[in-house]
This record gives structure tokens, sequence and C-alpha cells, in this order.
């Protein structure tokens, strides 16, 4: 019976037979002999009509050929070694053959009533599509089970990324266009990567498969950026967490990654502003000097200068009181402390303030020297470059403070 259901899969492909019907004539002669010596001869003849035999729209054979041949890398059957591609679709071609599995089956059920009911037509193509079914089609469920795990056991699981390659490292500086690759195991389809740094800005790499290299143009302040997020693909669509040492991109200029700045402050009270500031490799900060934007016209106040030489780790602090009365600028020290704060008077007195320059002035060459300016609020409208190895870089161009949050609102 085994042998029977094998059959029934692969006889769909006997699409040779003719569809005309078979007449086949039966003569009989009878002799009948009546009493007297005169002898009668009586010939019957009987018709019988045999239905034509069994066909299919689809050569099973040739498609099967088709499949598992001409379709095929040359090397798709070397499983150990052949690209994900070429297996993918020598998979792809044995599942569908399997596909195929009832309707061969209920086409050589059609054949195998057929022949016994009519042995004598047996010819050599349907010994031949008998034995199709026994050498190759048969083995088709074995081979399409060993090439699934091989699959799974190559391509499934989790992918191992390199670290980041950068193709020349004097470019990894802001403003600059540098070159990125990674190597990868066989089994990783697709990475999505997100690098962060200290301010908050973000370097996006996506790399698949067939490419694994690519460029980005370095439109940020710099710093270390580290991996906020990182996930690979495999072939089988699964999904992978992994992690990547950081990288330093280059600033020629200080850099400012945080400015903390009270939620409010009234007339009389002392309050304390920080900025964090990553310097230049070996230049020394003499001092930072800050001011605000009169709410009223969006102009720079000086009555609101204030400037520090107290930085310590990184943070310079500036100390400042609000006077409860104005006074003239010009009869004032700006340089403040935490026992000395520097007066100040907001001549709006009430409103948001924002942010209006921060000038970081280096110790023995202003080479170094920085200027963050709002210049999107600020009337002039301009904007100071901030240096590059690639060139000057202007501060609309990175963005590297967000001015509509660094606001010091005055209460009455």
């Amino acid at each position: 019976m085994k042998k029977v259901l094998i059959l029934l899969m692969l006889l769909v492909v006997s699409c040779g037979g003719s569809s005309e019907e078979t007449v086949v004539e039966d003569i009989t002669t009878t002799t009948v002999q009546d009493t007297t010596t005169t002898t009668t001869t009586v010939q019957d003849t009987t018709t019988t009509t045999i239905p034509p035999i069994p066909t299919s729209d689809i050569n099973y054979i040739e498609l099967f050929n088709s499949k598992l041949g001409t379709e095929l890398c040359s090397d798709a059957k070397e499983i150990d070694t052949t690209s994900e591609e070429c297996l993918r679709q020598y998979k792809e071609n044995l599942n569908y053959l399997i596909t195929l599995q009832n309707e061969i089956g209920d086409f050589g059920s059609d054949l195998i009533a057929y022949y016994e009911t009519y042995p004598e037509l047996v010819n050599q193509e349907y010994e031949n599509y008998i034995n199709f079914i026994e050498n190759e089609y048969s083995q088709v469920f074995t081979v399409a089970n060993d090439v699934e795990n091989k699959y799974i056991e190559r391509f499934g699981g989790s992918p191992i990324l390199s670290e980041i390659n950068f193709d020349d490292l004097s470019n990894l500086s802001v403003g600059c266009e540098v070159g990125w690759s990674f190597e990868a195991s066989e089994n990783f389809n697709s990475g999505s990567l997100l690098f962060k740094n200290n301010s908050g800005e973000f370097i996006e790499v996506n790399i698949f498969h067939d490419n694994l290299s690519g460029y980005f143009k370095l439109m940020n302040t710099g710093g270390v950026f580290k991996l906020e997020s990182g996930t690979v693909k495999n072939f089988l669509n699964e999904e992978f967490q992994i992690s990547l040492n950081s990288f330093f991109v280059e600033h020629l200029f200080h850099r400012i990654s945080k400015v903390e700045i009270p939620s409010s402050i009234t007339k009389g009270q002392k309050f304390e502003i920080k900025i964090s500031v990553e310097p230049v490799s070996n230049v020394e900060i003499d001092r930072i000097t800050i001011n605000f934007l009169n709410p009223l016209n969006s102009s720079f106040d000086n009555s609101t200068i204030i400037s520090t030489n107290s930085i310590q780790d990184g943070v310079a602090t500036f100390y400042a009181n609000f006077l409860t009365e104005p006074f003239d600028p010009s009869s004032i020290t700006y340089i403040g402390s935490e026992s000395n704060p520097i007066d100040v008077y907001f001549e709006n007195g009430i409103g948001d303030y924002k942010l209006g320059m921060i000038n970081i002035y280096s110790k023995g060459s202003n080479v170094y020297d920085g200027y963050y300016i709002n210049s999107k609020d600020a009337s002039n409208g301009y904007s100071m470059p901030l240096a590059s190895r690639c060139g000057q870089l202007d501060q609309y161009q990175i963005n590297p403070l967000n001015y509509n949050e660094l606001l010091l609102k005055i209460n009455k």
C-alpha cells in the first residue's frame, strides 16, 4: 500500500497518452443447424468503447527538473558552503514541489485505476513515471528536511558584528565626512545602531548583509558617542540586542554638553547657573561669560552679563544676585564667586529671558575660544562659526543648544 501511495504522487506526470477513444470490435461466429440438411451461419458483432487515458496540463517531470536544476545556482546543492541566497532558493523550490503532492497523488490514483482496468495498454512511458516517483520524487521530502535544517543551522541564531571601523581616523572630526565598515557572520541580515553623546546628539548607522559599509557627515558637536541601542537580525528575521564600544568624535572648539538654569527667580534672590564644558584637548579655559536676551526686543541685554572662572571637573558655575533696582553696568566687576556673586538686573522685570550668548575664552591663545549664540532670536540674526577640521561650521547646522528650553523665568 505504501508503494501505491508513492506511485500516486508522481504518476501525475503522465501526460503522454492519447485522448482518443479506443473502439474494439468483438466478432463472434455462430453456426446453427436445423433438422433439415441445410446449415445456416449467423454472425454476432459486439462493439466495446475504452475511455481515454487520464492526462494532466502539467508535465511534472519537466517541472521537477526545472525547480531542482536550471533554476538553481550551480552550487546550490553544496548546502554547507553555498550562499544564503542560493540555499534559500533551493529550500523554497523543494517546498514548492512538496505542495504538489496532493495533485500528484490524485492524478496518480486515476492512472493506476485506469491501467488496472486496461492492463493490456501499459507502456514504457507509464513504467518511466513509476520509476521517477520511486527514485526521484520520493526523495524530495527527506532532502527538503535536510536543507531546512541546514538553513536554520547556518543562517539562524545570534549574528556576530565587529566593532565599527573608520577608514580615516583623521576625518573622525566634527564637520567631516567619514567612511565606516563592519565585519559580520554569515547569519547577519541587517542591523540598526544608534550612538548618542552626552549632549543628546545622535549618530545612526543602518547596515545590511550585502552592504556593510557607508559614510556619514559628522554634523554634531563631537565628543564621546556611546551605543544607545543596537539591534541585529538574522535571516529568520529573529532580532537580537548587541553591545559595541564607544568612539570619540574630535572637536576643535570647547563643546557644551549641558546647561542648568533655575526654573525661576525673583528680585533680591541669589542664584546659580551651571554649564558643563569639554575643552579642546590640552587647552585650558580661562573664563566663560553669558548674557540673556531682552524678551521685549530679543536684543542682547548688557545688564545681564555674568562671567566666571570657577571651573571644576568640566563644570563652570556662575554666581549672581538679582538686584531689586537698576544699576550702571559699567561700574561693576563681571567675574563672580560664591562669596561675591555678580549683581545683575533684568530690565523688563517679568518674563522669560532666553540665554543669548556664551563666550568661552582660552588661556594663552584665543585660537580655541568658543562662541555660542542664539542667532534665531537675536535681533542681529548672526551665527558665530565653530572651528572644524573640514572648514568652519555654522551653529545652525548642528544646533548644539536648544535655546527654547534655556529660559530664565522672572517672577514678580
